[in-house]
């Protein structure tokens, strides 16, 4: 239980770092039209994402798994949804994010 808690705070320590990237990169760009290369740091925090929202969905199969119906009939039903939905758009933004970095 306290290495869930450590990936969630770490994921959103991760996200905080990421859009502070992106929005002073946005701002190089609106008051120099430029800005410095930053895809190392791009690249990592897509791999981070990767490696979370793998994560997720281990933890949700060993969830699944062990609970069976009470997945979604018992007391904790509730995050059970919400870590299902988290899983679900995690996997979209990736799939999405994977399609604009490899298209030409």
């Amino acid at each position: 239980n306290a290495f869930c808690i450590f990936m969630a705070i770490l994921n959103a320590v991760m996200c905080g770092l990421q859009a502070d990237s992106e929005v002073s990169r946005a701002y190089e760009i609106f008051v120099d039209g430029t800005a410095e290369s930053e895809e190392i740091y791009l690249k990592s925090y897509f791999w981070f994402q990767v490696v979370f929202t793998a994560w997720l969905g281990i933890e949700f199969l060993i969830n699944l798994a062990a609970m069976k119906w009470w997945f979604i009939l018992g007391q904790t039903w509730k995050w059970n949804i919400f870590d299902v939905v988290v899983f679900l758009l995690s996997s979209l933004e990736l799939g999405l994010a994977s399609g604009n970095k490899f298209s030409a």
